[in-house]
């Protein structure tokens, strides 16, 4: 696993931001030894201050080419990412064939470009467990997704003056900019049910990105909107399936959903 974390700052003149994100980072150090990445971005480059950190657990790309936050051809589109994508060479050859440069041989250089190519509908193309931010400076907006059944977690805040999110809570409990308010009603669903129901967490304020959903942070106008990209459904070829069907299909998703080196 990978720790990811970032901030806006709603002040266009706050140079304040590093000493803000480095906590944030080093908070999640744990889910990352083996490389951390720090990127700001300012006016007038966007109408205000946005950072983007990243602790990296090296798994398929060990050099430093892998190195988060990962930007596209022109630096025009960022991503901080956490998860595997098992899918992402059969996807990187579609995006090869149409023209786009890789630089990495990771799985997060894919994300990129497949936004790129097709906007927030790439998210369908994904097969794997993930969590993610993409900066996409032109549009001026900050995405972040999480993956279809909620694998990989992934927080936020948003507050009159500042959006953090992260990996993990102490994230943004590290940022110095959150004033610890506890939720008593997740306190009791704790008590209840074991967990807090997403998206509330034990602090108030702070939420938990629900699996199969985008937010999208419009950095001009400081507003954001949820929005689901999947729901599970009936499978028609279950309904009246016999139980050796079932088998095999139960296998050929199995096939679909582990990287292929896994049922060699």
């Amino acid at each position: 696993m990978c720790g990811i974390a970032g901030l806006i700052s709603k002040h266009p003149a706050n140079t304040d931001i590093q000493n803000h994100i480095l906590p944030m980072v080093k908070a999640v150090s744990h889910r990352g030894p083996d490389g951390e990445g720090i990127r700001i971005f300012s006016p007038p480059e966007l109408p205000c201050a946005v950072a983007l950190g990243h602790k990296r657990l090296a798994v398929i790309d060990l050099t430093e080419k892998a190195a988060q936050p990962m930007c596209n051809e022109d630096r025009t589109i960022w991503i901080v990412f956490n998860g595997e994508i098992y899918n992402f060479l059969e996807l990187r050859k579609i995006l090869e064939h149409k023209g786009h440069i890789f630089r990495s041989s990771t799985d997060t250089e894919v994300i990129i470009h497949l936004y790129e190519d097709t906007g927030l509908d790439f998210i369908n193309q994904l097969t794997g467990m993930f969590a993610f931010a993409i900066l996409d400076i032109p549009s001026k907006k900050l995405i972040l997704a999480r993956d279809h059944t909620g694998i990989k977690p992934l927080y936020y805040w948003n507050s009159p003056h500042y959006f953090l999110f992260g990996s993990e809570i102490k994230s943004i409990l590290a940022s110095r900019l959150y004033s610890v308010e506890i939720n008593w009603q997740s306190v009791y669903d704790y008590f209840t049910y074991l967990y807090p129901p997403c998206p509330q967490t034990v602090f108030q304020n702070i939420y938990h990105l629900p699996p199969a959903h985008f937010l999208i942070y419009d950095i001009e106008k400081h507003s954001l909107s949820l929005k689901q990209y999947w729901k599970v459904k009936n499978l028609p070829e279950v309904q009246n399936s016999s139980l050796p069907q079932l088998k095999q299909l139960t296998y050929d998703l199995l096939k679909t959903t582990v990287p292929t080196t896994a049922h060699k």
